[in-house]
């Protein structure tokens, strides 16, 4: 185990989310702070995080490591390192087996030990809901699920070549990549291919320092209205020091990526406030970032985030 506890049987009675990922897929890393929105929710649930085609499984960690408070679930990694990105024990067992060719994938494993739904982690809250509600319909959900397949497969073929460029930090060619990315149809249930695409862009933009450009994409991303987390991401790396973020700080539109982000949430996530609270700092307003993250404080559920948001209170309150 890379974090958390080793799961070594599905219960009956007890749902699973396994979810498939790797430390070189940049849409991996883009849906695990969902999920662990997710796991905060549903504490009920057991989720567990799988590194899969890992050609170096010294990279898990350190990974993780990174994530912190992003990614607050239990995270394992396959029984072997992988010569490609499609091979592994896991990946044959459980992605090849469901007839899987890209990350990341998530897969709900019910109450009586099976597998429910199979899909990406982004469009898996309504499903979990309805697992846990008892009233999932796995058998019309395979016939939906039938019918728009082979859309689904490329728009995830896609993102998985964006994560490939990302990994071997071809920023030209993902830039590239992104605008086929940006011009393809959304699919229901599926991450919108606009907010994919402009989420690539931000990490290129930023590799290769072009502050103009990452500052007019997440102007654009912003009014993509994505997920919440998407949100605070953009508000935390602008406005927090901790972020390594090496562009000029733009705090006013930190300020409005921190306020979606927590209105979003009705500002009971302390991941957001979190954000929240650092663009205030940014942006001169250093007790009014102290309050809210304060707030952010009370709301944490977990040492880790806890120990975070006391870190943060500390250097606030010494500055």
């Amino acid at each position: 185990m890379a974090q958390g506890n080793e799961v070594k049987e599905f219960k009956q009675g007890y749902v699973y989310v396994v979810e498939f990922w790797a430390t070189w897929c940049g849409p991996c890393r883009d849906s695990i702070p969902h999920i662990t929105e997710l796991a905060k929710k549903h504490p009920e649930v057991t989720f567990i995080g799988v590194s899969i085609g890992e050609q170096d499984q010294a990279n898990v960690q350190p990974f993780v490591k990174e994530m912190g408070d992003k990614m607050n679930y239990n995270v394992a990694m396959d029984s072997q390192s992988s010569p490609t990105a499609g091979s592994g024990f896991m990946f044959d067992n459980w992605m090849n087996a469901a007839g899987q060719n890209s990350i990341p994938t998530a897969f709900i494993v019910d109450r009586d030990s099976k597998i429910v739904w199979i899909g990406h982690p982004m469009a898996m809250a309504d499903p979990l809901q309805k697992v846990l509600d008892r009233k999932w319909d796995a058998a019309a959900s395979q016939l939906s699920s039938a019918g728009k397949a082979p859309a689904e497969s490329v728009l995830r073929k896609e993102l998985n070549k964006l994560g490939i460029l990302l990994r071997a930090k071809n920023y030209p060619e993902l830039l590239k990549e992104a605008e086929v990315l940006q011009a393809m149809s959304p699919i229901p249930g599926e991450r919108d291919p606009v907010e994919a695409a402009l989420t690539f862009k931000l990490m290129a933009y930023g590799r290769l320092k072009q502050w103009d450009a990452y500052y007019v994409g997440a102007k654009e991303l912003l009014d993509k209205r994505p997920t919440a987390p998407f949100i605070a991401s953009i508000a935390w790396t602008i406005a927090c020091p901790d972020s390594k973020f090496e562009g000029p700080r733009d705090y006013k539109l930190a300020l409005k990526a921190g306020l979606a982000a927590a209105k979003a949430t009705n500002f009971k996530d302390a991941l957001a406030l979190d954000s929240l609270a650092w663009a205030y700092f940014g942006d001169g307003q250093k007790a009014k970032a102290i309050e809210v993250e304060t707030k952010a404080l009370a709301l944490a559920d977990d040492p880790d985030t806890r120990g975070a948001i006391q870190k943060s209170l500390k250097q606030m309150h010494g500055a």
